[in-house]
């Protein structure tokens, strides 16, 4: 229990001797930001909130959601809007200077704006422009963060286990998408560990009992949801259910995969991320040609190379991995906005 409260407070005096970078940070996203701000548009999805007082997010498989609302806004759901988003941006902006301390603890100003994309890509940007969901979806990031920062203080396997069964599960029931930032963010990690880098070598030692505790708090979204609070909205229902035999989920998830890929490449075509990715796969295969043939390093080499393509591709689909398999996925961008946040981050 001391190492635990040592570890904890590690961190938060880190974030505290950051605060001038975090300061800066939180200023450029809501500069950024400030334009959806200025516009104040009332989207289909706030209007319908303010009309029935009510979001159905207990009965969307959100009950963590429902439970903040109910408490934020009294029971009666109330445009409060900019504070709303602004606090939003602060929230995850707090989640882009928690990575910098799980990656790059010893870092400057220089490598938080690595970590920019969280709040300035333009996926990330759709879904802040929604009033009564901006702040429960900045939550879920900041919550998928969270076993990250345990993987790196604490020593203890079962508090990693209990942090990220902890995280997932209320991130699941928070905003559902979100679960592929927990994904893309671990198989980041994944990479950093093929790098070998000294610095990180605590990656090593704990993504077993990450992915473990991930797991487990699926099923146990699975069983809430079955059981317990059932998806009884209209939207939930089409958009949740799963296809049956193991063929036909197989190519549910080809098909799933396909749309997506196009998705995400006609909004890159011919844009600057395209030839930055261009460049990352470039320098992947050069360096990857270079460890095949190091001496005394060449099987050890051919396995990295493979097992880094492997998960580079994985990397691609990790923000829909789950949802690939319903029958009628929604692949609009507002539901996969906060997950191809961590593919820009990636690149960057």
């Amino acid at each position: 229990m001391t190492v635990m409260y040592n570890e904890k407070n590690d961190f938060i005096a880190w974030v505290m001797s950051k605060k001038n970078i975090f300061i800066l940070f939180f200023i450029l996203n809501v500069l950024a930001f400030s334009a959806v701000l200025r516009a104040n548009y009332p989207y289909r999805d706030d209007v319908r909130v303010v009309l029935n007082n009510n979001e159905e997010w207990h009965q969307s498989g959100r009950l963590f959601s429902y439970i903040l609302s109910e408490i934020y806004y009294f029971g009666m759901q109330a445009d409060s809007s900019p504070f709303f988003q602004v606090t939003a941006i602060f929230v995850l902006s707090l989640a882009g200077l928690s990575l910098l301390y799980c990656f790059k603890k010893d870092s400057n100003c220089l490598y938080l704006l690595c970590f920019m994309p969280i709040c300035l890509s333009p996926y990330i940007l759709e879904s802040l422009s929604y009033k009564f969901c901006s702040l429960w979806v900045a939550i879920s990031v900041f919550i998928l963060v969270m076993p990250f920062v345990a993987l790196r203080s604490v020593e203890n396997k079962k508090l990693v286990f209990g942090a990220a069964f902890a995280a997932v599960f209320l991130a699941l029931n928070t905003y559902q998408p979100s679960f592929g930032v927990f994904l893309c963010i671990f198989v980041y990690s994944l990479l950093v560990c093929l790098r070998g880098d000294e610095e990180n070598r605590f990656f090593r030692r704990g993504q077993f009992f990450l992915a473990l505790g991930a797991l487990t708090a699926l099923a146990a979204y699975f069983v809430e949801i079955k059981y317990f609070f059932p998806v009884t909205s209209q939207w939930g229902k089409s958009h949740s259910a799963m296809s049956g035999g193991d063929l036909s989920r197989l190519q549910v998830f080809i098909r799933n995969s396909i749309v997506y890929y196009h998705y995400l490449m006609s909004d890159w075509n011919k844009s600057i991320f395209e030839y930055v990715l261009i460049v990352n796969i470039y320098v992947m295969i050069i360096v990857s040609i270079r460890k095949i043939f190091l001496k005394n390093n060449m099987l050890n080499g051919v396995l990295k190379s493979i097992a880094f393509i492997i998960m580079l591709f994985f990397l691609t689909i990790a923000p829909l991995f789950c949802t690939t398999f319903f029958v009628k996925s929604s692949l609009r961008s507002k539901n996969i906005s906060c997950c191809r946040s961590g593919i820009l981050l990636y690149i960057v």
